[in-house]
Order: structure tokens, then C-alpha cells, then sequence
């Protein structure tokens, strides 16, 4: 990972660029919020706390046994453009809380399939029902 957010902290930063989208790790409970941007894969073993006009924009992971996405718009609106995926083992809670702006924006995936950390994997084949 070119980021690895501790457990309870705040990002507001800007991590990565549409030209070199980067690839983010949290392990437990991240914000991100502030006017800050991630381009790229956030993955997160936890859940997500999104507020203030924060922007992501490619692919946001979220895995665990009870999974929240919280997002505040009080104080601004951010933004999800690209993808979501929520996973967890059987009898997982997954939950929106607030008003999320998410957007499918095949432009943001494309740019975040092209990390040059990914380049040695390759999507082969896709399934859903």
C-alpha cells in the first residue's frame, strides 16, 4: 500500500492523482473528510466515516463482520466516484447512515485498474447475480 491509515485517524490530505492513483490500507475505523481527495483503491478492513467535501475517486472496499459507511453531510458533500464493494462472512451488518453521494463512473475505475502496483494481476472473470 502507498498509504496505511491507522485505526481512529482523520485524513484530509490529498493521496495520489488522476495520473498516478494510488492504493490505501486501513485497518479498523478511518475518517476521511476535510477537502481532501484519494484517486484510487481505498481498502478497508472496518468501516468508513466520509464527511466535509471529501472526494474519492476509483475503487472503495470495505471487509469485516460489521461494516459502517457513515456519511456526514453537515458541513459539505462528499463524494464516492467510481465503485463500492461491502463484503463480510455470514450474519455481517453492512449500513449507510446519512446522504452518500455515489457516483458509477467507469472513467474512475479504468484509472484505478491501471495502478502500476496491480499491473501483475489481472481480472480474468467477473461474476454476480
Amino acid at each position: 500500500a502507498d498509504y496505511v491509515f491507522a485505526d481512529g485517524s482523520s485524513n484530509n490530505g490529498t493521496y495520489g492523482s488522476p495520473s498516478a492513483p494510488i492504493i490505501a490500507y486501513a485497518k479498523g475505523n478511518v475518517k476521511m473528510g476535510g477537502n481532501g481527495k484519494l484517486y484510487g483503491v481505498l481498502i478497508i478492513n472496518g468501516s468508513l466515516d466520509f464527511n466535509g467535501t471529501f472526494n474519492i475517486y476509483g475503487l472503495v472496499l470495505c471487509y469485516g463482520s460489521d461494516i459502517v459507511i457513515s456519511v456526514s453531510t453537515s458541513a459539505g458533500n462528499p463524494s464516492l466516484y467510481g465503485g463500492l464493494i461491502m463484503s463480510g462472512a455470514t450474519g455481517s451488518k453492512f449500513s449507510l447512515k446519512g446522504t452518500p453521494q455515489l457516483y458509477y463512473s467507469y472513467e474512475a475505475l479504468e484509472m484505478a485498474k491501471y495502478i502500476g502496483k496491480m499491473q501483475a494481476y489481472q481480472v480474468v472473470w467477473w461474476y454476480y447475480e
